[in-house]
C-alpha cells in the first residue's frame, strides 16, 4: 500500500510538471515561438515517456484497490491529466492551422525548384566577342 501512494505522489508530480510545460507550450504557440515550441515539445515527450509506465502500474493497482479512487492525490492526478487534455485540445486548432501552412509554403517551394530545373538559358557565344586586335 505503502508503495502505491509512493507511486502515485511520484505521478502526480510528474503531470505538474507536464502540465506547467503544457502552459508554456500553449503560450509559446499563442507567440509563434517555434524554437521555444520544439525545446518544449522535447521536454514533454521525455517526461511523458518515463510517465507511461508508472502510469500503467498504478492503473493496475488502482484497479486493486478501490479505495484509492477516492484519495486526494488521486483525483489531483485525474484534474491534471483532465487539464492537460483540455488544453491540448484547444491548442489542437493552432496547431493544425501551422501545420497547413507549412504544407502550403512546402508545396509552393517545391512547385517553384520544379519550375526552376526545366528553365535553361540561352546559350550565349561568350568567345564571339573576343577579338584579337595585335
Amino acid at each position: 500500500m505503502m508503495e502505491t501512494f509512493t507511486l502515485l505522489h511520484q505521478i502526480v508530480s510528474r503531470y505538474q510538471q507536464l502540465d506547467q510545460l503544457s502552459m508554456e507550450l500553449a503560450q509559446a504557440a499563442v507567440q509563434n515561438e517555434e524554437e521555444r515550441i520544439a525545446e518544449l515539445h522535447g521536454q514533454m515527450e521525455q517526461l511523458q515517456e518515463k510517465t507511461r509506465t508508472d502510469d500503467a502500474l498504478l492503473m493496475e493497482q488502482l484497479a486493486g484497490q478501490p479505495l484509492l479512487l477516492d484519495h486526494p492525490a488521486t483525483r489531483a492526478w485525474l484534474q491534471l491529466m483532465q487539464g492537460i487534455h483540455t488544453r491540448n485540445q484547444q491548442l489542437l486548432p493552432q496547431v493544425q492551422t501551422r501545420l497547413a501552412h507549412h504544407r502550403s509554403e512546402l508545396h509552393t517551394l517545391h512547385k517553384g525548384a520544379s519550375s526552376l530545373q526545366g528553365y535553361r538559358s540561352g546559350a550565349r557565344p561568350v568567345g564571339a566577342l573576343l577579338s584579337s586586335a595585335g
